[in-house]
């Protein structure tokens, strides 16, 4: 994650041009401190999550239009629709043995 380490010396070298040192060093503590709340773990998580759906859409979309050809505007809106992980998952088990995306998004 070396754009976060710069984010965060960059973060620090601004701060320290207005705030005295121990100033920013409590400030960036706080911050520290608040990612390790169960909040904040859970707003990754979910970030996680969605990034995740994202990921997997725009795979299964990719593959079955090589195996398919391009999809349709339902076929694409039923992709769009499925809202899990374990939706997209089971879709893309299932898209070795479809012969097209109709057979694929019919169970």
């Amino acid at each position: 994650m070396p754009l976060a380490r710069d984010l965060w010396l960059a973060t620090y070298l601004l701060l320290g041009l207005k705030l005295t040192q121990d100033f920013v060093g409590q400030l960036l503590q706080g911050v520290r401190q608040m990612r390790e709340s169960s909040t904040y773990q859970a707003i990754l998580q979910e970030g996680r999550n969605e990034g995740r759906e994202e990921e997997a859409r725009a795979l299964l979309l990719r593959l079955g239009r090589e195996r398919f050809g391009e999809a349709d505007a339902r076929t694409l809106k039923r992709v769009e629709s499925a809202r899990s992980i374990e939706e997209l998952e089971r879709l893309a088990d299932r898209l070795v043995k479809a012969d097209s995306w109709s057979e694929l998004l019919s169970q």
